[in-house]
C-alpha cells in the first residue's frame, strides 16, 4: 500500500512538473511572440513618424512656395495695371479706339490676376493659419462686412438687411470676417439681374452658432450643392461669371476649422442661403 502511494505521488509530481514545463514553454513562446510584435509595432510607429514629418515638411514647402509665387505674381500684376492705366490716361489723344480697347483689356486682366492672388492667399490662410480665437460681438462682424460692401450695394441699388443681434461668440474674427466676405461676394457675383436683397442672419443653438448669408438672386442647382465647395469648382448657373471657386473652398475650410460645417438651401430663380456653423467649444 505504501509503495503504491509513493508511486502515485511520484506520478502526480511528474505530471505537475510536466504541466509546469509546458506552461513555462508556452509563456516563453508567448513572450517571444509579444516581443517580436512589439518590435514590429515600434518600427511601424517610427516609420509613421517619419512619414508625418515628411508630410509636414512637404506641406510647409508647398505653403511657402505658394506664398512666394503669389508674391512674385502680384508685383508685376500691379505694375502692369498701373502702366496700362497711365498709358490710357496720358496717350488717350494718340491711341485709336483699338489701342484704347487693348489698354482696357490689359487693365481688366491685371485686376483679375491680382484678385486671383488674393484668393489663393485667402485659401492658404483659411487652411493653414493658426486660429486666433477671441471673444467678440456678432454685430462687429456684420458692421465690418457692411462697410466693406457699402459702395457696391449702393451702386447696384440693393437692399441690405441684418439680423438684430447682441450676443458674443468665441471665434477667429479675421477668419469669420473672411467667410462673410466670400459669401457676400458670391451673392453679388452669381445673384444675376434678379438680385435685389442680401440678408445677414444669426441663430444661437445649443452647441453652435449658425450664420447665414441669404440672397434673392438666380439660385443654385441642386447638383451643384456639394461640388461648389471644392477647389477650383464654380457655380455652373452662369457661365459668364469668371472665377476659380476658391472663395467657397475657403469658407468650407474656415467652418471645419471652427468645428462646424457649411451647407446650402437654394432653388433656381428663388435665391440662395449659405449657412455656416461655429462650435461653442472653441
Amino acid at each position: 500500500m505504501i509503495a503504491r502511494n509513493i508511486m502515485r505521488r511520484k506520478e502526480a509530481e511528474m505530471a505537475l512538473r510536466s504541466s509546469y514545463e509546458e506552461l513555462e514553454k508556452k509563456v516563453l513562446e508567448r513572450t517571444a511572440e509579444l516581443l517580436t510584435k512589439n518590435e514590429q509595432l515600434q518600427k511601424e510607429i517610427a516609420e509613421r513618424e517619419k512619414v508625418e514629418v515628411a508630410l509636414q515638411e512637404g506641406s510647409e514647402k508647398i505653403k511657402l512656395f505658394a506664398y512666394l509665387i503669389c508674391h512674385d505674381i502680384k508685383s508685376p500684376a500691379v505694375g502692369i495695371y498701373g502702366l496700362a492705366r497711365l498709358l490710357r490716361k496720358q496717350y488717350a489723344d494718340i491711341l485709336d479706339e483699338r489701342g484704347k480697347t487693348y489698354c482696357d483689356q490689359i487693365v481688366r486682366a491685371s485686376e483679375q490676376l491680382g484678385a486671383l492672388v488674393e484668393k489663393i492667399n485667402g485659401y492658404i490662410a483659411a487652411k493653414e493659419a493658426v486660429l486666433e480665437v477671441a471673444l467678440f460681438g456678432v454685430e462687429e462682424i456684420f458692421a465690418a462686412v457692411r462697410e466693406e460692401f457699402s459702395l457696391q450695394i449702393e451702386k447696384r441699388g440693393l437692399l441690405w438687411i441684418e439680423s438684430a443681434v447682441s450676443g458674443k461668440i468665441r471665434a477667429d474674427r479675421i477668419a469669420l470676417t473672411r467667410v462673410f466676405r466670400n459669401l457676400v461676394e458670391n451673392a453679388l457675383k452669381y445673384g444675376g439681374e434678379s438680385l435685389s436683397t442680401i440678408r445677414l442672419g444669426y441663430d444661437e443653438r445649443e452647441d453652435c452658432h449658425v450664420f447665414c448669408v441669404r440672397d434673392d438672386g438666380m439660385g443654385i442647382k441642386c447638383e451643384d450643392y456639394d461640388r461648389i465647395f471644392g477647389l477650383f469648382k464654380r457655380n455652373s448657373t452662369d457661365k459668364r461669371v469668371e472665377g476659380l471657386g476658391l472663395g467657397l473652398a475657403s469658407v468650407k475650410e474656415a467652418a471645419e476649422r471652427h468645428g462646424g460645417r457649411v451647407w446650402i438651401e437654394s432653388k433656381p430663380a428663388e435665391g440662395t442661403a449659405f449657412f455656416v456653423s461655429v462650435s461653442k467649444s472653441l
